[in-house]
């Protein structure tokens, strides 16, 4: 009787407790003016919240991030483009916003890539991983130096510090003192 009871209160806790997408998007903390708008949260991993699955918002996202300047800028950086080209050979461009983010959602019944009036881009079909990856602000480019093989959430893998071999410096585009 006693391990019915045990096991009927472990089930029941597991009902109730939070799910792994809710534990994720908490750990994430109080977000940098975390009202919903395209604006919030620069730097950390967009698809956390917004993918397929999990959105407490309206927004589902397929690649998402932050752009800055410098590595050692706080603020990211407007007006960059990210270019991006899939392994179906799809061709798009983000452009990143006033905090340096970008966004990319699939819509259905469009023919091609459009930018809406929040500055999201939809394009018309779903990107088929791995992706290559590059930004541009003015005539500097930089190219990442690998393929995104899965999570097209950036900050996924570009946290701010390179300290683990799976974990890289956030998305920049010039070296210090430049």
């Amino acid at each position: 009787m006693k391990w019915l009871l045990l096991s009927l209160a472990l089930a029941s806790a597991g009902c109730l407790s939070t799910s792994p997408e809710d534990a994720a998007r908490a750990a994430l903390g109080p977000g940098d003016g975390d009202d919903g708008d395209e604006e919030h949260r620069p730097g950390q991993p967009c698809l956390t919240c917004h993918r397929d699955g999990y959105s407490p918002g309206d927004d589902k996202f397929v690649v998402a991030g932050t752009v800055y300047l410098r590595a050692s800028d706080s603020r990211g950086l407007r007006g960059a483009s990210v270019e991006i080209s899939d392994a179906a050979g799809h061709q798009f461009t983000a452009q990143t916003n006033d905090a340096g983010n970008f966004m990319v959602e699939v819509r259905e019944g469009i023919s091609a890539p459009r930018t809406d009036d929040e500055g999201k881009l939809r394009i018309p079909w779903r990107p088929v991983f791995p992706l290559q990856v590059s930004i541009r602000h003015g005539d500097v480019v930089k190219e990442m130096k690998s393929h995104v093989w899965r999570d097209g959430s950036c900050a996924g893998c570009h946290v701010g510090s390179s300290d683990t071999v799976d974990k890289v410096a956030k998305i920049w585009l010039i070296e210090e003192g430049n």
